[in-house]
């Protein structure tokens, strides 16, 4: 895929560099700065981080909704909040080899449904027989590296960006926050990028995201994503 030029929205600059050093490893040139004409010209994505930057967009630029920047609509972005829904949702969709649900019985993660809340990730002795409004549980993995995998997806639903970041992770334990060290650029093998791809059409995601992976057996284990870039 060719380099791209993307341009992040200035006014919280803190953010704003966090994500540019995430992009930076995956082969992008990204710039921090405001939305002139210029820039927007030399520009082939932009990343709006707040709603105001978005009304911005849509107000002074609305020629470019949809090609140059590109967000979740609100209910895709609800339902990647919501890791529960997202679960049910690729599982009716055909992905349910690439989730990994705790059967009822089986020793599992217990998270929140909503939120990062790392510090209340808990191993379970055995998933509970019904759904909890509260928590997902997810079967138990052991893995001892773990992948971010940043996809930007256009207007028409095409991948154009696609890499992942390798950390190596704590033993035997399936949940984020344990990750050593600073994680490495790595490319995402093409029947990954397949599967991963096709969920992102499944549920018809349009801009930048987020998964959070395991790789057991060879198969990726789709832990979350996040409608940002980020993990």
């Amino acid at each position: 895929m060719a380099q791209l030029n993307i341009l992040i929205a200035g006014a919280r600059r803190g953010r704003a560099r966090r994500i540019r050093a995430v992009l930076r490893p995956l082969g992008a040139r990204v710039r921090i700065g405001s939305f002139s004409s210029v820039a927007m010209e030399e520009s082939d994505v932009v990343l709006p981080l707040t709603g105001f930057d978005t009304c911005y967009l849509n107000t002074v630029y609305p020629e470019h909704a949809g090609t140059k920047y590109l967000v979740p609509d609100a209910a895709t972005f609800a339902l990647c909040e919501d890791k529960g829904a997202l679960t049910r949702r690729l599982i009716d969709e055909g992905f349910g080899d690439y989730i990994p649900t705790a059967r009822p019985g089986q020793e599992a993660v217990r998270k929140p449904r909503v939120g990062t809340g790392g510090a209340l990730v808990r191993v379970e002795p055995a998933a509970p027989p019904v759904e909890d409004r509260a928590w997902i549980y997810q079967r138990r993995l052991r893995s001892d590296t773990e992948y971010a995998g940043h996809f930007l997806v256009d207007g028409q639903g095409r991948v154009v960006l696609c890499k992942a970041i390798r950390y190596d992770h704590g033993p035997e334990i399936m949940r984020r926050g344990l990750r050593s060290g600073m994680g490495k650029p790595a490319d995402i093998p093409a029947e990954h990028r397949a599967i991963l791809g096709a969920m992102l059409r499944a549920i018809g995601y349009r801009g930048f995201c987020c998964f959070d992976y395991f790789v057991v057996d060879g198969i990726p284990q789709v832990l979350e994503l996040n409608a940002r870039p980020g993990a």
